[in-house]
């Protein structure tokens, strides 16, 4: 699943299970668009989740995350369930 953003960057949402939005339809960052799954050949289910910024040149996630108010815990951080 691929979200286009006002500032023209793209998210990449990998072996999700079901969408629960329509292709073209508008969203807001407190809704859920799909459920997580795990097409493809994972080892289980996850997200894979990538960020491209308007230019199409792939960004770190948690830093394009940060930048718009979210936390991220590192994985084996503080607050990481891992």
């Amino acid at each position: 699943m691929r979200v286009l953003h006002d500032d023209g960057s793209t998210t990449i949402c990998g072996h999700i299970n079901e969408a629960l939005v329509e292709r073209g339809q508008n969203v807001r960052a407190d809704r859920q668009i799909a459920t997580v799954g795990n097409r493809g050949d994972p080892t289980g289910p996850h997200l894979h989740f990538k960020v491209r910024n308007a230019a199409g040149v792939a960004v770190d996630p948690a830093r394009w995350l940060a930048e718009r108010g979210a936390f991220v815990a590192p994985i084996g951080g503080p607050g990481s369930l891992f």
